[in-house]
């Protein structure tokens, strides 16, 4: 169906787009809006606007989390400006995002998407502090945002590799470090401690 003729989904939405972003099927009609018409179609840019109020809340959601990761690649670019801005939230949310098993998602999609200014300051609030590099490395899904991190150049890189090699033994004592390792070319290292 061709953009003009679909925008009349987006006029549908307007005041309900949190609520269907939060639905197993009405997600997947937001993305596919998303994918057609998102920098173009007026309605569908401020169907994005009134979803970004409510980001923090769906880049952890189960559903929602797919939404904002198709804002991050479709949007304009203060879209994916906002998205950054709602991940770092407040305190700790960046770290709190970065090992949340949708929030992850969401970290990983910005690293491919947004300004290089922005991705820069994920880099540096994640890998600023020693605390946040191994919480990352002993989480679950905070390891596969580490690895995104390590792709991305800057000056951190080999200090961080080196605190990886560090705390190995400590990380080879979880399946989280385990993976964390093996992510992160120390395969041998987890295979010395295993034994």
């Amino acid at each position: 169906m061709p953009v003009a003729i679909a925008s009349f989904v987006a006029e549908e939405l307007t005041g309900v787009a949190a609520q269907v972003a939060r639905h197993r099927y009405g997600c997947r009609v937001i993305v596919r809006l998303l994918e057609h018409s998102s920098g173009t179609d007026a309605c569908t840019i401020s169907l994005v606007d009134e979803l970004l109020i409510e980001a923090p809340e769906l880049l952890r959601h189960s559903y929602g989390h797919f939404v904002v990761q198709a804002i991050l690649e479709h949007g304009l670019p203060h879209h994916r400006h906002c998205i950054v801005f709602a991940l770092r939230g407040q305190d700790s949310d960046m770290l709190r995002n970065a090992m949340n098993r949708h929030g992850s998602c969401v970290i990983e999609t910005a690293l491919l998407y947004c300004s290089p200014e922005d991705k820069h300051a994920i880099c540096e609030e994640l890998l600023s502090e020693p605390y946040k590099i191994l919480s990352l490395a002993q989480s679950q899904f905070g390891c596969f945002v580490l690895q995104a991190l390590l792709a991305w150049p800057g000056k951190r890189v080999q200090a961080v590799m080196d605190l990886i090699q560090e705390a190995s033994a400590d990380l080879s004592g979880s399946k989280p470090g385990q993976k964390t390792l093996q992510l992160l070319g120390f395969d041998e290292l987890v295979s010395v401690s295993v034994l």
